[in-house]
């Protein structure tokens, strides 16, 4: 979605939430304060628009515009209406790819001087939203303290629902950063939280995660069924973001398992989602794996283009982990085409930013393709290195399938030496 657009669907929110809170002259007002807001983020300043890294929210001018109108809505709500309406101003923002705009707002709920701040279920919501913010661009621990703080709240109120939400995220955390079994202890326990027929979404969601820790874990019937189930209740549900990732996440499942027109197949239809709903996560994540499908299938230039368009959204929305799969893959390629020197320089750009965020799974991967590399040149004393290295962290987990690759690559050493 351009930036145009997204403050199209900006005003149409504002539109919609504020509606109903404001009556008479007041409301007469309010949209004359939205329609003077859509006149000044209708104003185009070329300096701005050849940015494509360009956000809504990051200009003076949208800034100024937008600090504007809260303070024209604050005047006219209660602090209570008021402080929904900025909690809602803020989960929508993030919805719509603007982690900053959403980050100030959520401040403006968690500042003492806010006024209503004392409401500790608006609190909670907006240190999610926070974790949130942070968790996407791969800041562990900031995502992690605010979760702390919003778990806190939930318990302290009893708020089932509410934990669940902290351990399914603290679990995220742990999957990416590679700490397999403490992910899959916080997703069960997340889950027993849970009451399947009345939160069937959350269950769902949940399920998802565990389907990707079973597939990495080479439980693969269980992790099929998890998925194509959760798969098949978001489509019901109509809810196109989860549908999206749970598609992207199957594809993943059958790439592993060697599937891989299945894997396009269920890629594809990731991809055309979050392209028609402009969901640049997924729609990252799933351009990194398709690159990774095309490298598989040699189709070369596929690759390329595929990883070039990811790294494109990756540097974006600052998804570091997908940053790090680009120079992964890249360096590959360059390993087929020969060009070790680069091939070297890729991944080791790869295992830097993965061992900078803790993501262990990601390094060890990286590990073993730089392994091969060192292999592949005959570099007997860098291989066996990078091996051992990839090697502590599938002993450590008993993921079988790459210790099995591992082992063959060390034999082989062994023979040529």
């Amino acid at each position: 979605m351009s930036r145009d657009k997204n403050h199209i669907a900006i005003i149409r929110f504002l539109k919609n939430e504020l509606g109903d809170l404001f009556i008479g002259v007041k409301k007469k007002n309010l949209l004359k304060e939205i329609d003077e807001f859509n006149k000044i983020l209708s104003r185009k300043e070329n300096a701005e628009r050849t940015s494509e890294l360009n956000l809504f929210y990051n200009s003076v001018k949208y800034r100024r515009a937008v600090e504007s109108l809260l303070t024209s809505i604050k005047t006219n709500l209660t602090p209570k209406e008021y402080s929904k309406f900025v909690v809602k101003f803020a989960k929508y923002a993030f919805e719509q790819n603007e982690p900053k705009l959403a980050i100030d707002l959520c401040y403006k709920i968690i500042t003492r001087g806010f006024g209503s701040s004392k409401n500790l279920k608006l609190r909670a919501e907006a240190y999610l939203i926070l974790s949130d913010s942070f968790l996407n661009q791969a800041y562990w621990e900031e995502s992690l303290s605010y979760l702390k703080l919003a778990e806190i709240i939930y318990k302290t109120n009893n708020d089932n629902l509410g934990l669940f939400e902290c351990y399914n995220r603290a679990g995220i955390i742990d999957a990416e950063r590679g700490n397999i079994k403490k992910a899959s202890k916080k997703f069960e326990k997340a889950l027993k939280l849970l009451k399947p027929k009345k939160n069937q979404d959350e269950t769902q969601k949940i399920k998802v995660n565990l389907g990707i820790i079973y597939t990495i874990l080479d439980k693969d019937d269980k992790a099929e069924k998890y998925l194509s189930k959760s798969l098949n209740h978001f489509i019901e549900k109509k809810d196109t973001v989860n549908t999206a990732l749970a598609y992207h996440n199957l594809g993943m499942h059958y790439y592993r398992n060697g599937k891989i027109d299945e894997s396009q197949k269920n890629y594809n239809r990731s991809l055309s989602i979050s392209t028609r709903n402009n969901f640049m996560m997924p729609r990252c994540i799933t351009l990194i794996s398709k690159a990774q499908l095309a490298l598989s299938k040699n189709s070369f230039a596929a690759a390329s283009r595929f990883a070039l368009q990811g790294l494109n959204l990756a540097i974006k929305i600052n998804d570091q982990l997908s940053q790090a799969e680009f120079y992964k893959i890249n360096g590959s390629l360059h390993t087929v085409k020969k060009n070790y020197k680069l091939a070297e320089n890729n991944f080791k750009i790869s295992l830097r930013i993965n061992k900078e965020l803790n993501s262990y799974l990601n390094y060890s991967e990286t590990a073993i393709e730089l392994g091969k590399l060192y292999a592949e040149l005959n570099d007997i004393e860098n291989a066996k290195h990078y091996l051992s290295l990839a090697k502590l962290f599938y002993e450590k987990n008993n993921i079988k399938r790459e210790l099995e690759i591992i082992k063959k690559i060390e034999n082989n050493l062994s023979t040529s030496s």
